[in-house]
């Protein structure tokens, strides 16, 4: 609810989803075998873009790296509130599923 509250306070912001169709990838089996889909699928094409204009801010809806650099332009150039839905493969952005590599580690060795 925070794309509300950046409407409600009409807030300069421009939120830019990366739109892979889930956590992770967009792609995941359920392997439970049922017919349901995996808990990490999300909605296939889901129109996050529309989210914010429910609450009067600005969305766009790109596939692409012209439509995206457009999107941010106009929406920087606005001053209001904006959402960019990015669609991107659904393969795209994956995380390794190693979250704790990505702790910070010094030189002079881990905490006693």
């Amino acid at each position: 609810m925070e794309i509300e509250t950046i409407c409600r306070y009409s807030l300069p912001v421009v939120t830019i989803v990366f739109n892979n169709g889930g956590i992770y990838k967009g792609t995941d089996i359920n392997y439970s075998g049922g017919a349901d889909p995996a808990p990490t699928v999300f909605v296939s094409n889901a129109r996050y873009d529309r989210l914010i204009e429910a609450f009067g801010g600005k969305g766009h809806h790109v596939t692409d790296q012209q439509s995206l650099t457009k999107a941010l332009t106009d929406a920087l150039a606005s001053g209001k509130p904006a959402l960019i839905n990015c669609v991107i493969d659904p393969k795209a952005g994956t995380e390794s599923g190693h979250i704790g590599n990505l702790n910070v580690t010094t030189k002079i060795g881990p905490r006693k």
